[in-house]
């Protein structure tokens, strides 16, 4: 239901942000600012897509979060207004995800202004708007989009790719799984493999960990670099891998600790991609 930009801002909310980046992460509550007449701010709470609400920013730094009002495709309604920790929040979504047939909005973080500078990553959509730009016009020029892309995004391509396996199974809400590939062009006589938690936190080469969460690792078409997430990814397709170095507010402290190999249960540590790869 519309409502005019006075009612909106009776409710004492002055501007919305993205939890986390995505299509329908990043576009939802810009599409609810247009609507309420309200200020979307360029930010979100992660400065990338991640599985797990006790992984942004604001929880990691013990900002509010509740009250949360979670709504399904159809309008059922629940407010959370009291949680034992910041995981049982987690957990309430994922259940009403998993009962709302797999999609729900969350909308949460009531914060003042001073707390949003200090718990959000900055300017992550004019990113998002100008890797967009970069890839449409590159397609439009007929130049390698991908390679585009990866230097717009400040990241690399890490691999080109043929598709050959995938195994995923939904748990408790979330889709875990793998995707073994084979290297082609200058990348032949390689494989890798991709590990997923609803997005990619582990990437081995010739069956070595080699990129990991909280670098951030993306699966796109290699001709037009259109984003393959793992629910649309078949074996045979052209993959292009683009890696993207981690926030910074990722590479240390309590951020880095519930973002890396050894909070995915993988028994070796996370190298910084920039280090990896020699760069």
């Amino acid at each position: 239901m519309s409502t005019t930009k006075s009612a909106a801002k009776k409710t004492g909310i002055d501007a919305l942000f993205a939890i986390e980046l995505g299509g329908g992460n990043s576009c939802m509550p810009m599409s609810v600012g247009f609507d309420k007449g309200l200020t979307y701010i360029d930010a979100d709470a992660a400065g990338r897509a991640y599985p797990q609400m006790t992984q942004a920013l604001p929880l990691i730094m013990d900002k509010p979060c509740l009250p949360v009002a979670i709504v399904n495709c159809y309008g059922d309604t629940n407010i959370l207004t009291r949680c034992v920790n910041s995981q049982m929040i987690e957990r309430n979504g994922k259940m009403l995800a998993d009962s709302g047939f797999g999609m729900v909005a969350h909308a949460c973080y009531i914060m003042s202004g001073k707390e949003v500078k200090e718990a959000l990553v900055p300017g992550t959509l004019s990113q998002c708007f100008k890797v967009g730009r970069t890839i449409r016009e590159a397609n439009e020029a007929g130049r390698d989009p991908v390679a585009a892309a990866a230097e717009a995004a400040g990241g690399y391509v890490l691999a080109k790719t043929k598709m050959v396996k995938k195994e995923g199974k939904t748990i408790d809400g979330l889709y875990y799984g793998t995707l073994e590939l084979e290297g082609v062009d200058e990348f032949a006589g390689n494989t890798y493999k991709l590990w997923f938690e609803n997005e990619y936190h582990v990437m081995w080469k010739n069956g070595q960990p080699w990129i990991t969460s909280p670098d951030i690792v993306q699966c796109v078409d290699t001709k037009t670099c259109r984003p393959l997430t793992n629910t649309v990814i078949h074996a045979g397709d052209e993959v292009s891998i683009v890696g993207v170095p981690a926030r910074p507010q990722y590479n240390s402290g309590k951020p880095f600790s519930v973002m890396n190999p050894r909070y995915y249960n993988f028994e070796f540590d996370h190298v910084p991609m920039k280090e990896v790869l020699g760069k």
